[in-house]
């Protein structure tokens, strides 16, 4: 990717070399040769130097050859990442998912296998989830939702539009709903 590029993505000043490849993005901890830094922090840039980065990004001019003026630098690096290193995702039903007949599948929504989807659920359009998530009846998943390994939705459970849940969370239990009365728990259902 050239400079200049990179600078037209993130709405940023280029001083320096339109035509210089950069060839990915480091930290100012690790700067490597060829790569542009985010310098977010006061003090980033002074570090990130001494590694010779092709390129910095930064909120201020700073003494060095090809630089990225911008507003926010943190913005300026969410906007690169999604843009030069988006995420890709499948689509398609793998047929060693179970999924009950009245569940409702909307378009390019991707289910891998070893995933149970019980009756009455509702999965969006480009919800993805991915091998080993169980999702119980009667829940909804909103569009482009990522449920990532390993998740389990209990019934009954609404989840928004875009909404990322990471492998191993549990969504929809139980809270520690007691009460007691003459010397005895008495459960309260969390609904």
């Amino acid at each position: 990717m050239k400079l200049g590029d990179i600078a037209k993505e993130v709405g940023g000043k280029l001083k320096g070399d339109p035509y210089l490849e950069v060839k990915g993005v480091s930290s100012p901890q690790n700067p490597a040769r060829g790569t542009v830094v985010f310098c977010q922090k006061k003090g980033d840039f002074e570090i990130a130097r001494e590694g010779f980065p092709s390129a910095v990004v930064v909120s201020a001019e700073v003494d060095y050859p090809n630089q990225i003026l911008v507003d926010d630098v943190r913005l300026a690096l969410a906007v690169f990442l999604e843009r030069f290193y988006s995420e890709q995702h499948p689509s398609g039903v793998s047929p060693k998912s179970e999924i009950h007949p009245s569940a409702r599948i909307g378009e390019s929504v991707y289910v891998g296998p070893f995933v149970v989807v019980e009756e009455g659920v509702v999965l969006e359009r480009e919800v993805k989830i991915y091998p080993f998530t169980f999702v119980g009846r009667n829940s909804y998943i909103g569009e482009g939702t990522i449920l990532f390994p390993g998740v389990t939705v209990y019934p009954n459970t609404v989840i928004g539009r875009r909404v990322r849940i990471h492998s191993g969370a549990v969504i929809g239990a139980d809270g520690f709903g007691y009460h007691t009365a003459g010397g005895k728990l008495k459960k309260l259902n969390h609904i």
